[in-house]
């Protein structure tokens, strides 16, 4: 696609998103009938001004809870953002808190900053894709770093690509692959400390990583 093309696509979507342009206008339902990938995006694009929206209610709230009221300013609207949030990751510290105004906002605003600054392209969020890393991990067993396997739900006509680099190794790829698992041969010469990117290529030729790990023996 040439850059005036994407230009407009982006325009397009852009005026979808804000309300400017219904999805039922003729420019939107042929770009999204010649373009997969833009439908797709477009989902992104509202996921990311959702997140956007309850960061800023979330703000907004924060706000309301310091005008007034008893113990630390915004403290009921912290916890239980980061409650939800992260529900079920770690257990909560014991003993009070108690927040001063400047910490909670600063810890507000660090919110919509991370929104802000998330990649567009992310099947998730604050948090790592939902990717599963399963071989080779950490520790091995032997001499060889064996087959490498992951769980991923890859979208139609997107792709998979392994890196592996390590100290005095030249960088390996593993090409495109339709899937797990991948099997790099022989690898007695690596290096005893590896280190392995999963990467995905979606159907318009864009690429982005999706998990780094290590593994050694």
């Amino acid at each position: 696609m040439s850059d005036s093309g994407e230009r407009d696509r982006d325009e397009i979507l852009r005026r979808v998103l804000t309300g400017e342009l219904p999805e039922d206008a003729p420019e939107v339902v042929e770009l999204l009938e010649e373009q997969p990938e833009a439908r797709e995006e477009l989902e992104r694009m509202r996921a990311l001004q959702a997140d956007l929206d309850e960061a800023g209610g979330f703000v907004r709230k924060v706000l309301e809870e310091a005008g007034g009221g008893e113990g630390a300013p915004g403290e009921d609207a912290v916890e239980g953002f980061v409650a939800e949030r992260t529900a079920g990751s770690a257990p909560e510290r014991p003993g009070p808190r108690r927040w001063k105004l400047a910490t909670v906002l600063a810890a507000a605003a660090a919110i919509v900053l991370i929104l802000l600054l998330r990649d567009p392209l992310g099947p998730t969020y604050l948090g790592p894709p939902d990717v599963r890393i399963l071989a080779p991990s950490e520790g091995i067993q032997g001499e060889e770093y064996g087959i490498f396997r992951w769980e991923y739900e890859l979208k139609p006509g997107w792709e998979f690509e392994i890196i592996v680099r390590g100290a005095g190794m030249e960088e390996r790829s593993s090409g495109r692959l339709p899937g797990s698992p991948w099997d790099p041969g022989d690898t007695h010469a690596w290096p005893d400390s590896i280190e392995w990117e999963l990467l995905v290529h979606d159907n318009s030729g864009r690429s982005r990583s999706l998990a780094t790990t290590s593994a050694w023996r």
